[in-house]
C-alpha cells in the first residue's frame, strides 16, 4: 500500500486559487468572437401535439438570426444508448423532428439572436397552439397501465431475484413487518446550469464544444451521432475543464447541445446556450419517485428469516431509464429467503437519470426504515439488530464469496461510541427539552465499489515538473488534487510541482465521473504511468508515458463500501418543525487519499440526505403535468441555517484487493441511508412513523 506522506494528508485543492479568484472558466463563461446566443422555446403542455406555431413576430424581432422549429430544423438522429461504448444520450427521441409532445418543458423551438436578452424576448414571441391530452404523471395509476413492464436487470444485476422460499419463511416468522414507503421526485440542482458553446471551423472539418459534462468522451460520441457526423471525417472536440456540480445530471449527452451545434453550423458563427433554472427541471433529468413494499419476517430475537422488497417506479415516454432501487437489499443483510421485484411505468415527464447514489438512496430509505420498525417490534436495539443480521460474506453468492474488505461492524461500534448511542431514549416520545422532542436514529449505508478502464499520460519536464493529462473530470470533488497527489507520491515531487489537465477529448480517454469510480479508475493509471516513466528515465528514454489500465478486480471477491449514519433530531411539539441537531457518519471506503476533500464530499452527501428527508420534492400538476416547483424558491433544500453539527469519521483501512491504493469510491455513499437515519430519529422523538418523504411539519401535526 501507499505510504501516508502525500497520500492521506489533508491537502488543499490545487484548483482552489483559480476558483476563488475567478480564473476557472466554466462552459457558461466561454466568450468567442462573433458569438450569438440561443434560447429554447419549450412546450407548455405535457402531452399532445403541436397544431401550429407562429414565429413571425420572433423572426422580425431585433437581433434575431434564426428561429428553428420542426418546419426548418436540420435532421437530428438518436444519440445512442450504449454506456459501454461511451455513447449514452439522455433520450432516444430528438427535438424539432415531429409535432409530438411527451412532457412539460420539452424543446419545440430554438431562437438565436445577437444578445441573450434579445433571444429571450424573441422566444417569448413564439405562439404555439396544441391539441392536448391528459398526461400521465401519477405513479400509482401509471403502474397499472399496459405499458408498464418488469425489467429483468439493471447494471448487469437481476431486479427480479429470489433465493430460498420467501412465502414459506414469511408464514413461519413469529414477527412480521409489512409496510409501504414512498420517495418523491427529486432534482439535481447543481449550482452551475447546463451550458453548451459550439464553434465550427471555417471549412466545417472540425467542431469544438464547450460543455457542462461529466463525461466528455461520451458527449463527443453522442453529439456526433445526433448530428449525423462521421468522426473519421469531422473532428469533434469537447472540453469541460470545470464543473459547478452535476450529481449525475451531466453524465448523459442531451439534445440541446446538438441543437446548439446545428445552429452554429447553420449560421457560420459560434453559438452559446445556457439553460434557465426552470428549463433544468425538464431538460436534464431527475431522480424518479418510488413506491416500495417491504416485508420482513424474523424470529422474536430479530434474526431475519425472510425479506421481500418490491419497487414500482417510472421512466419517460422517450427513454428507458431504470433506477436500480432493490439491489442493495439483496446483499446488505444475511437472510436465506429473499425476493426482490421491480415494476417500471412510463410517464409524461422528462427522462429520469442517475442522481447521487442512484438506486441505493431511495432503496435504503425503505429497507432501513423497515429494519428500524423490526427493531421496535422485537424490542432489540437498532444497532444490535443489524449486528445480528450481519453479512460476513456476500449473501448473493450463498454466503460463499468474501468481501474484498468490510468493516461495517467497526462503523457501528465507532459510531455508537462517538455519537453517544447508549443515551438514546429507549421509549419513543419520552425525552423533551422544553417544547422540543428529542430522538436518535441510525441506519446502514452502502454503495458498490467499482472501477473502469482508463488511460493517462504523464510527462516530466526539464525543470523537474510533472504534468498529468486525462479526459477525466472534477465536478468539484477534488480530482485535480487527488491525481496530483498520486503523481507526486510516485515521482517523489512536492504536489506544487505537479499539474493536471482534465476533461478534453484530445487527452487520453477515461470513464464517466460518476458512480464513485474516478479515483479507483484513473488513480491506478496515474500510478502505473509514473512507475513506467521513472523506469524509462533511468534508461535515458523520453520523459513522457501514456498507459491504459483495464478496469478489473481479482475474481473471488465482492466489492462494496459501507457506513453507519447517526442522527439526533429535535421536533417542535407545537409546530411540528423538525431540526437535525447533529449528524454523525462513519464510513468504510478503504484508504483515504485526501482527508480534507473526503470530508468535504461527505458533508455534501449528508446535507443532501437531510434535504431528502425533510424538504426535497418536485411537484407536478396532476391534471396538466406541469412542474410546479421549477425554481430554487419553490423547490426546497437545506441552506446554512438548516444545518447544524455534522461530524465525519473514517475507518481508513486499505482494501487489499481493490487496486494499488486500496481506496474505494466515496462520493455516493454518504447520501445512502441518511434519510432513513433522520426518519428513524423522528420516530424515536415523536412516536410517529412517517413512511413518505419528505417528512413535513403538517405530517407530524396530522399524525400527532
Amino acid at each position: 500500500m501507499i505510504p501516508k506522506n502525500v497520500i492521506g494528508a489533508g491537502i488543499d485543492r490545487v484548483d482552489g486559487p483559480l476558483k476563488v479568484t475567478g480564473g476557472a472558466k466554466y462552459a457558461g463563461d466561454v466568450s468567442l468572437d462573433g458569438m450569438v446566443y440561443a434560447v429554447p422555446v419549450t412546450s407548455t403542455i405535457a402531452r399532445g401535439n403541436i397544431a401550429s406555431m407562429d414565429t413571425s413576430a420572433a423572426v422580425k424581432a431585433p437581433g434575431v438570426r434564426i428561429v428553428m422549429t420542426r418546419e426548418n430544423a436540420p435532421p437530428l438522429f438518436k444519440g445512442g444508448n450504449d454506456y459501454d461504448d461511451a455513447c449514452q444520450s439522455g433520450e432516444d427521441w430528438m427535438p424539432l423532428q415531429d409535432d409530438e409532445i411527451y412532457y412539460d418543458g420539452q424543446i419545440i423551438g430554438l431562437v438565436v439572436a445577437d444578445t441573450l436578452e434579445r433571444a429571450i424576448h424573441a422566444a417569448d414571441l413564439v405562439e404555439t397552439s396544441y391539441q392536448s391530452c391528459r398526461p400521465m404523471v401519477d405513479l400509482t395509476a401509471a403502474l397499472k397501465k399496459p405499458d408498464a413492464t418488469q425489467p429483468a436487470t439493471a447494471l448487469g444485476q437481476p431486479l427480479q431475484y429470489e433465493r430460498g422460499d420467501v412465502d414459506k419463511a414469511l408464514a413461519k416468522s413469529p414477527v412480521r413487518i409489512d409496510r409501504t414507503y414512498t420517495t418523491p421526485v427529486q432534482h439535481h440542482n447543481p449550482l452551475e446550469p447546463h451550458a453548451s458553446v459550439a464553434e465550427w471551423s471555417d471549412d466545417g472539418s472540425s467542431l469544438t464544444l464547450h460543455e457542462t459534462s461529466q463525461w466528455v468522451v461520451n458527449s463527443r460520441n453522442s453529439i456526433a451521432r445526433m448530428l449525423g457526423i462521421d468522426q473519421s471525417k469531422v473532428t469533434v472536440r469537447v472540453l469541460s475543464p470545470f464543473l459547478g456540480g452535476g450529481f449525475g445530471s451531466k453524465g448523459y449527452a442531451w439534445a440541446f447541445s446538438a441543437l446548439t451545434a446545428a445552429a452554429a453550423r447553420e449560421l457560420g458563427c459560434p453559438v452559446k446556450l445556457v439553460l434557465s433554472r426552470r428549463q433544468m427541471y425538464s431538460l436534464n433529468g431527475h431522480r424518479p419517485s418510488t413506491t416500495q413494499a417491504v416485508t420482513l419476517g424474523s424470529d422474536r430475537r430479530g434474526r431475519l428469516k425472510a425479506t421481500r422488497h418490491l419497487c414500482g417506479t417510472y421512466t419517460s415516454k422517450v427513454f428507458q431509464y431504470i433506477e436500480p432501487v432493490v439491489l442493495s437489499t439483496q446483499l446488505l443483510y444475511k437472510c436465506s429467503s429473499l425476493r426482490t421485484g421491480f415494476d417500471l411505468a412510463r410517464m409524461n415527464t422528462g427522462t429520469p437519470t442517475p442522481m447521487r447514489g442512484p438506486g441505493e438512496t431511495p432503496g435504503l430509505f425503505a429497507l432501513e426504515s423497515a429494519m428500524d420498525e423490526l427493531a421496535f417490534a422485537t424490542g432489540v436495539d437498532p444497532i444490535d439488530l443489524r449486528r445480528l443480521n450481519y453479512a460476513e460474506r456476500d449473501p448473493r453468492t450463498n454466503n460463499r464469496q468474501r468481501w474484498s474488505s468490510k468493516h461495517l461492524n467497526e462503523c457501528y461500534d465507532k459510531g455508537a461510541e462517538e455519537f453517544g448511542w447508549k443515551d438514546r431514549p429507549k421509549k419513543p416520545a419520552s425525552r423533551r427539552d422544553g417544547r422540543w422532542l428529542i430522538g436518535y436514529g441510525m441506519a446502514s449505508a452502502t454503495y458498490p465499489a467499482q472501477n473502469t478502464s482508463s488511460s493517462v499520460k504523464v510527462s516530466l519536464t526539464a525543470d523537474g515538473r510533472a504534468e498529468i493529462e486525462v479526459a477525466s473530470h472534477d465536478l468539484g470533488t477534488g480530482t485535480y488534487t487527488i491525481l496530483c497527489q498520486f503523481a507526486a507520491n510516485e515521482l517523489g515531487l512536492p504536489v506544487s510541482k505537479v499539474s493536471c489537465r482534465l476533461a478534453d477529448t484530445f487527452l487520453p480517454p477515461s470513464p464517466c465521473a460518476g458512480g464513485s469510480q474516478t479515483v479507483a479508475s484513473v488513480g491506478p493509471a496515474v500510478i502505473a504511468a509514473c512507475k513506467n516513466l521513472l523506469t524509462f528515465r533511468k534508461a535515458g528514454m523520453p520523459g513522457e508515458e501514456t498507459v491504459t489500465i483495464p478496469g478489473s478486480q481479482p475474481n473471488g471477491f465482492s466489492w462494496q463500501s459501507f457506513g453507519a449514519q447517526f442522527a439526533e433530531v429535535r421536533v417542535d411539539a407545537a409546530l411540528g418543525r423538525i431540526r437535525v441537531h447533529r449528524f454523525l457518519g462513519i464510513y468504510d471506503v478503504g484508504q483515504i487519499i485526501n482527508e480534507k476533500t473526503a470530508r468535504s464530499q461527505v458533508h455534501g452527501g449528508i446535507i443532501q440526505g437531510i434535504g431528502m428527508a425533510l424538504m426535497e420534492a418536485t411537484a407536478f400538476d396532476p391534471y396538466f403535468g406541469r412542474v410546479m416547483t421549477p425554481n430554487l424558491a419553490d423547490y426546497h433544500f437545506p441552506v446554512n441555517a438548516d444545518i447544524h453539527g455534522i461530524r465525519v469519521s473514517f475507518i481508513d483501512e486499505p482494501d487489499p484487493h481493490f487496486g494499488p491504493m486500496g481506496a474505494r469510491g466515496l462520493g455516493e455513499l454518504p447520501l445512502t441511508g441518511a434519510a432513513a437515519a433522520v426518519a428513524n430519529a423522528v420516530f424515536n422523538a415523536t412516536g410517529i412513523r412517517v413512511r413518505d418523504l419528505p417528512i413535513l411539519p403538517d405530517t407530524i401535526l396530522a399524525k400527532g
